[in-house]
């Protein structure tokens, strides 16, 4: 079972290197090319946060992943060191799998993605941290506005939600903002229930971030500060 003791507050720093944005142009049975998008990348932070959460235990975190799109459709795997050892010692990684479609609706941009969130030898300790979740997005972007602010929203299902403490529920929203000079400024809130209960308490929290990013020479810089509130 998981614990919820929530970090009240958590700044983190992230290095991000992108290691490829390669187009590959791939041909099919009658000589026609069609554009294949796959990336890849690498970061360093303070932590790894989820949801307001740290997973290692305030601790520096190595993460990185790979990304492929073809067309509307896209895969990707990502993994990060993770710290449960009072849950589960045996588990020091998170690999996320996911896969998503995307489109345009008017003048929004529509995402539908799975996610599944496996983490390595927590079944060895009965933890059963596994689980998938569901996530539509819906987003638009003022693109001729000063800043091009750009907003969404997005509801994440999970039927058996980490730990297995029950159905999940997400709400989460967000804004972000375009600087000179490669900088930008972002934030998002949101909030998780799960029908399950801890001590006849509902398990409930809501989140918060904002952060600064910098983009150069293919790095990207990002400071955040997180926090939470439990049973809000």
């Amino acid at each position: 079972m998981k614990s919820y003791e929530m970090n009240k507050s958590i700044t983190s720093i992230i290095l991000v290197a992108l290691m490829s944005t390669t187009p590959l142009a791939m041909a099919d049975d009658g000589g026609a090319l069609d554009l294949v998008n796959f990336s890849g990348n690498v970061a360093l932070g303070t932590d790894s946060i989820c949801r307001g959460e740290t997973q290692n235990d305030n601790q520096i975190a190595i993460s990185g992943g790979f990304d492929w799109g073809y067309g509307n459709f896209s895969l990707g795997v990502w993994a990060s060191s993770v710290d449960f050892t009072a849950v589960t010692p045996d588990t020091n990684l998170t690999v996320n799998v996911y896969g998503g479609y995307a489109t345009k609706l008017g003048p929004f941009d529509v995402n539908v993605d799975l996610y599944g969130y496996l983490y390595p030898g927590s079944d060895d300790a009965g933890a059963e941290l596994d689980y998938f979740e569901a996530i539509p997005k819906i987003s638009y972007t003022f693109a001729e506005s000063t800043l091009e602010p750009s907003i969404y929203v997005q509801y994440g299902f999970s039927p058996d939600y980490f730990g297995e403490e029950g159905t999940g529920h997400n709400v989460e929203g967000g804004l972000g903002l375009s600087l000179p000079m490669g900088f930008g400024v972002d934030g998002a809130g949101g909030h998780q229930s799960l029908d399950g209960d801890v001590n006849g308490t509902k398990i409930k929290w809501t989140y918060w971030n904002v952060g600064v990013t910098y983009s150069v020479l293919g790095f990207d810089l990002d400071a955040r500060y997180h926090g939470a509130d439990e049973n809000s």
